[in-house]
């Protein structure tokens, strides 16, 4: 593989193929209340005390003996709708032909001849890990306690990925092990900054979106629209101690990665890895936007919960951007 430094470009850009919808992700990560808001989420967290930063602490039943009953229905109830709301997207979108016999499928990862250029492979991860963190917030909500939270989250999302994949094995998609390992990774990435305070203020996996000309008209479905995704690691100033009382914080670094011209088809194939700067315009607005308005506490978790999942493409300045041989 070799890089070759190519001129900074706008593409005509997916969360993945088996990605849940992102109104979906987005409903579990609101009602999770999980944002970064003056401190880390797990900031004032130790075993047996109260609940992480920026979720409301739930009142511990009188004996002690588990998740408040009223909140783990309501938990259970909106899961099981987004469940049945992704299972519909399926069959409407993934799974409309006729079922034939069960068989696994070479697609390949990353490679420059594979499936979707390794677009669908961060989306699987992605997805997954914002509906871990999302459904583990929602636990955590009910009085459940954090490690518990996160391991409940993980299984019940990967059972569901895993469900998807196998249902993928009975048409024309098959059952990819990548796929499988990319769910995991999300879901493993999002318990770790879930548990690890320090770690959580200094990094965020997002996405940025937008439609390609071709889906934008005819047969639209953002989950295979793979042109039109990018993804980031990005790595927050914030997290740095000595740096969090000064301007410095809202600086961010990244790395991200996308791929254009596989699905739907373009006239060259290119998988791009590029690196930049960022402004975290979410905390600015957290911070100096939010309290002139007198916006309530509510407004400025929202705020500050959308800048860890979604990375505005007006804020980042590309450094360096490589087209993958």
């Amino acid at each position: 593989m070799s890089l070759a430094v190519v001129p900074q470009h706008r593409p005509t850009l997916k969360p993945a193929r088996s990605a849940a919808p992102a109104a979906l992700i987005l409903v579990l990560a609101l009602a999770s209340g999980e944002c970064r808001a003056d401190e880390p989420r797990f900031a004032s967290w130790n075993p047996g005390s109260s609940s992480p930063a920026g979720l409301p602490d739930p009142e511990p039943p009188d004996d002690d003996d588990g998740p408040d009953t009223l909140r783990l229905a309501a938990v259970l109830g909106l899961g099981a709708a987004c469940l049945g709301g992704y299972v519909a997207y399926g069959f409407g979108f993934w799974w409309k032909e006729d079922p034939r016999e069960f068989h696994m499928t070479r697609e390949g990862n990353m490679e420059q001849d594979s499936y979707a250029g390794g677009s669908d492979k961060f989306g699987h991860a992605f997805a997954c890990y914002a509906m871990t963190r999302g459904f583990g917030g929602l636990l955590r909500w009910t009085g459940l306690g954090p490690a518990a939270s996160e391991i409940v989250s993980a299984l019940v999302v990967q059972a569901v990925y895993l469900g998807s994949e196998i249902e993928d094995a009975f048409y024309d998609y098959g059952f990819s092990f990548w796929d499988v390992a990319f769910n995991a990774a999300g879901s493993i990435l999002a318990a770790l900054l879930d548990l690890v305070p320090w770690l959580d203020r200094a990094l965020d996996f997002r996405f940025w979106y937008a439609s390609t000309s071709r889906f934008k008209y005819t047969d639209y479905n953002m989950a295979e629209d793979y042109s039109g995704q990018k993804y980031f690691l990005v790595f927050k100033l914030d997290g740095i101690p000595a740096l969090r009382k000064t301007a410095l914080r809202y600086l961010e670094i990244y790395a991200g990665y996308y791929a254009v011209g596989y699905k739907p088809k373009g006239e060259k194939r290119e998988r791009h890895l590029f690196f930049g700067v960022s402004v975290d315009v979410f905390g600015l607005i957290k911070d100096f936007v939010c309290p002139a308005l007198g916006a309530p506490k509510f407004a400025r978790d929202a705020t500050a919960l959308v800048g860890e999942y979604w990375h505005p493409h007006f804020v980042h300045a590309p450094v360096a951007d490589f087209v993958l041989r």
